[in-house]
Order: C-alpha cells, then structure tokens, then sequence
C-alpha cells in the first residue's frame, strides 16, 4: 500500500526525555507551518506542495545505486557526472570513524536548512552550477536541472512511507542498480530525474515535519555501508516545557534507524537532561543485538565521557512500537 500525508507534515509535538547535548544547527528550516483551511499565500503554498510531494516522493537509496553507473559512463554529460559524484562524495561513514562531527554535518547538509542558510549567506540559486555543493538538497536540484526537462514520476510502486512528524522511523538498506551501462543517454537521463525528483520531494517532506511547536528536526543521511549507500532517517527534537531548573536544562531526544546488512535494521532512542543520558538501542535481529551488547562498556565508557552524565544503554531485540498516526494523516492513493 502507498502512503501520502493528506496535510502539510506537521503534527503533535513529541515529547523529550533528557541534558544537555551539542545542539542541532542553529538554522530553522525555512518551510512555513501546516495551513488552516482558510489560510493563503505562502502557507496555501507549502500545503500545495506537500500535497503534490507526497504522491511522488521515494526514498533516496535507488537514486544513490544508479549514481555510480552515470559516474563511469561517457554518454552522459560531464556536469550530470560531476553532480552525480558529488552526491555520492556526501555519504556519511557508518563505521568506528563516525563522529559527532560527522552527525552535525550530516544534518547541517541533508537540505533541512538550504534556504535558511542561502538567506543568511547571499549564496546563489541552489540549483545552479555555482550553488553549494555539499548540501543534499542543492545537488539534487542540481541534478535535475543537469538533466533537462523530465516528467516526475507518480508510479504505483511500494515507496518507502512519507517522513512525518513524530512518526516510525525506518533506514533504508542499500538497493540494487537498475540502470544498465549500455542504456542510452536519454533513457538514463530520464531514469536518473524522476529518481532524484522522487528524492527531492522528501527532502521537502523532511523540512515540512520539522515543523511544530516546539523545536523539531527530522532529516535523512545518505551513509557508506560495505554493501552499498543506504540511508539513514534521524529525528532530533528539544522539549522546553517545566519549570525552574528543567526550564534552565531542556530534555533532548534523539532518534535515528538505519538498515545495514548484515545487521538488518538497528534503531536508536537517546535522551538527553540535566545529567542524565539514556540509550536504547533495538536491533531487529538478535544476533546483531548481541553484537551491539557485545560493546556496552565501549559504548557506556564513550557517552559517559562525552557528556559527563550518568549513562545508562538498553539493548531490545524486535521491532520498536509504532504509535497510531491519528485519522486522516495518511491516505492509500490508488483507491
């Protein structure tokens, strides 16, 4: 079943457990509200656009996998090729080299904060040649307009769900390349817009259910798997609410799934406030969740001297749960 949001992406404010963290960018993503039915201009805009994201958005590892096929081939024109490369430069390592560092970069280039950045900057239009070139959402605009003019795709294929706010949180493993070395320009090009339109409207979607009252941050990573690039889906989200000291020290959360093989999908919940760290870490297979308890003193020594908190880590084996979305968030299209 294919799944669109009927609104705009934002919804409830999720609640955060706890300390203080290196805090997400200082950007807001320059995305307006969710509309009421009367409102207009800008607002009527964005529900336009989310509505029309939402029928073509997929996710961003099938683009990722055809990338080194337009990379090698000649037939291709050498700014599509140096796009193409650029994209594939912006995976994130997923191995022990990751570092907070890298996590902050990740989210400072996923396209969440293109607009504002470019505001506070003066740096030009995003999607031509000159625009940044380490921001997901500007190559993916670069590429498409390297590749002229394609109708976007509004195939019935699975997709993967549409990010919401709050929602279940899924990465997405490596795919298999669908684009043959001997296709012609013409048909790569094609396959190659429609993926990355498919792409760039989640993004879209992304910065549409960061959204809410409170401060919110959901975003995507393409990262380097030994089986290929996949995607990782975070969602980093701050709760200001109390009184006295907890005002004075907001509770952080923050989630993130990614799906490597042979792992399989490993998804984690931290929280961050006052001095105190709690990490759950669910693996859906067991023999990775063994593997990860394997290095709770690692892991517990590391967070305890990062944050000067009393750490405590969780190992679950299954799925976590997934709240309900309230009705009429979602529609199946085709019926």
């Amino acid at each position: 079943m294919s799944l669109a949001p009927v609104a705009a992406g934002a919804g409830q404010p999720v609640g955060a457990p706890t300390t203080p963290a290196p805090s997400p960018p200082d950007s807001t993503p320059a995305v307006a509200a969710t509309p009421s039915p009367a409102a207009s201009g800008p607002q009527s805009a964005l529900a336009r656009m989310v509505a029309e994201a939402a029928t073509r958005q997929d996710g961003l590892a099938s683009l990722l996998a055809n990338l080194p096929v337009a990379v090698a081939t000649s037939a291709l024109a050498d700014t599509v090729r140096t796009i193409a490369a650029q994209l594939l430069a912006a995976q994130a390592p997923l191995d022990g080299r990751a570092t907070a560092a890298d996590l902050r970069a990740a989210a400072q280039n996923s396209g969440l904060f293109l607009e504002a950045n470019l505001a506070a900057t003066g740096q030009p239009d995003p999607a031509a040649p000159q625009g940044p070139a380490s921001d997901l959402k500007a190559l993916l605009l670069q590429l498409i307009a390297s590749l002229g003019d394609v109708a976007p795709a509004h195939g019935q294929a699975p997709r993967a769900p549409p990010p919401t706010a709050g929602g279940a949180l899924a990465g997405q493993p490596p795919a298999e390349a669908t684009l043959a070395p001997g296709l012609s320009p013409e048909a790569m090009a094609q396959a190659l817009s429609r993926q990355a339109q498919a792409a760039l409207a989640r993004v879209q979607l992304s910065q549409a259910a960061s959204l809410s009252a409170d401060a919110r941050w959901a975003f995507e990573a393409p990262v380097a798997t030994p089986q290929g690039a996949g995607v990782a889906q975070f969602e980093i989200s701050r709760d200001d609410r109390g009184a006295g000291a907890a005002a004075a020290s907001p509770t952080w959360r923050a989630r993130f799934s990614i799906d490597a093989p042979p792992s399989g999908p490993v998804h984690a919940e931290l929280s961050l406030s006052g001095g105190r760290l709690r990490l759950t870490l669910t693996a859906e297979d067991e023999g990775a969740r063994q593997a990860l308890q394997a290095g709770r003193d690692e892991l517990t020594g590391e967070l305890a001297a990062g944050h000067d908190a009393d750490v405590a880590v969780r190992f679950v084996t299954g799925a976590p749960p997934r709240a309900a979305l309230a009705a009429g968030r979602v529609v199946d299209r085709r019926t």
